[in-house]
């Protein structure tokens, strides 16, 4: 056990002294990732809507905004811890409260637009329901590729030059960031 501890702990150093960039685990960064983009796409989907309630826009913009501060504050806690090493286990997200914060907006916004849509569901036939599904899944595909797309941007950077690898990390994770949306006036 002391052996590989000190081989671990020798491999750290000449990485340092070498001065490359060394990525451990990146799958907290890549459930935030998803989360993330889909928010930003529910968000992009009810703001869009001319049907919501003042009262429902205000609890999603609200409930955005919560999850928007936790995880910029998540992010900026990554980045600090990353400057020659990104280790982002997946326990990461989920002991953060963002991942909560993230889940509540989710859901809030998944229910209102379950609710807009089921006074229009009568109407609606079963070929415009399954278009319907076939897009949802369509949108959380292309989530998940783009969520890839940048965990993999982070893999690339093993074992490259430190600077220059984490001026990178920073951008990405700094792409990452949600913004807050400043309260709706009736």
């Amino acid at each position: 056990m002391k052996k590989k501890v000190c081989i671990a702990f020798i491999g750290v150093v000449c990485l340092l002294l070498a001065g490359c960039y060394e990525v451990k685990r990146t799958e907290g960064l890549r459930v935030a990732c998803q989360k993330i983009l889909l928010a930003n796409s529910l968000l992009d989907e009810t703001s869009a809507r001319k049907d919501l309630t003042d009262e429902t826009r205000k609890h999603l913009i609200d409930s955005y905004n919560k999850a928007a501060l936790s995880v910029n504050s998540f992010l900026d806690a990554i980045e600090e811890k990353s400057a020659n090493v990104v280790d982002v286990p997946l326990s990461a997200i989920y002991t953060n409260s963002a991942s909560s914060d993230l889940d509540t907006f989710i859901s809030a916004a998944y229910a209102a637009k379950a609710k807009l849509d089921s006074g229009q569901n009568e109407k609606v036939d079963q070929t415009k329901k399954a278009e319907r599904q076939r897009k949802e899944a369509q949108r959380l595909e292309d989530i998940f590729v783009a969520a890839d797309a940048k965990v993999k941007g982070i893999l690339e950077l093993n074992r490259k030059k430190s600077g220059e690898s984490y001026k990178i990390f920073k951008d990405l994770i700094d792409s990452l960031k949600m913004n807050v949306i400043p309260p709706q006036k009736p």
